[in-house]
């Protein structure tokens, strides 16, 4: 249902000619029918990291949500957390993604 998109790391911006050479990235991940592409943010919207009690909760109803949202829309998890942080999260909610 997620795709992963394997961002540029180490740039706060991308230039127009950075963005225009990224395009294929994200062309490659869509659906041979074209899909419109809905960004979802990880932390604080699809999911909260208790850190105290070291765990995860998801908002209610999140995999009937992706479940239905990914028949019409190609779906792209946004967090401003690390790679492997976002990763682990998103197998967990999404195990065939």
């Amino acid at each position: 249902m997620i795709s992963k998109i394997n961002s540029i790391i180490g740039q706060k911006s991308l230039s127009p000619s950075k963005a225009t050479e990224n395009t294929p990235q994200i062309e490659k991940l869509t659906n041979t029918k074209t899909l419109p592409i809905l960004v979802l943010d990880l932390d604080e919207t699809l999911v909260h990291n208790d850190l105290e009690t070291k765990t995860l909760h998801t908002r209610p109803f999140l995999k009937n949500f992706l479940r239905n949202v990914s028949k019409s829309w190609e779906l792209v998890v946004f967090t401003a957390g690390l790679r492997n942080y976002a990763d682990n999260i998103i197998d967990k909610i999404d195990p065939s993604n």
